[in-house]
């Protein structure tokens, strides 16, 4: 069995603790938002504007956030509207 030095142990320990360091900042991906998640963190964002925590210099980013995430919500209904529909002329067929 070889001797292993200080300075080899040291360096082992140091390349796995910056392995684990690694895998522990390396995000998983997020499953999707159902549409229900994201009306409900819409309706969250907009409690903010008429609540206590309320800051106009956060409100520009708050703002357009919000109008982001209600464009996803309407893009979103929109698909399923046209899913229903085919649903609904396939079924009269």
């Amino acid at each position: 069995m070889p001797k292993t030095t200080k300075k080899t142990e040291t360096a082992e320990t140091t390349g796995i603790t910056e392995a684990v360091e690694v895998i522990k900042n390396t995000k998983t991906p997020e499953a999707p938002r159902t549409i229900t998640e994201k009306i409900t963190e819409l309706d969250q964002a907009l409690e903010w504007f008429y609540g206590e925590d309320f800051q106009l210099d956060q409100a520009v980013a708050k703002y357009q956030s919000a109008t982001k995430l209600a464009a996803e919500i309407n893009h979103e209904l929109a698909e399923l509207k046209n899913q229903v529909e085919l649903i609904e002329d396939f079924t009269k067929s």
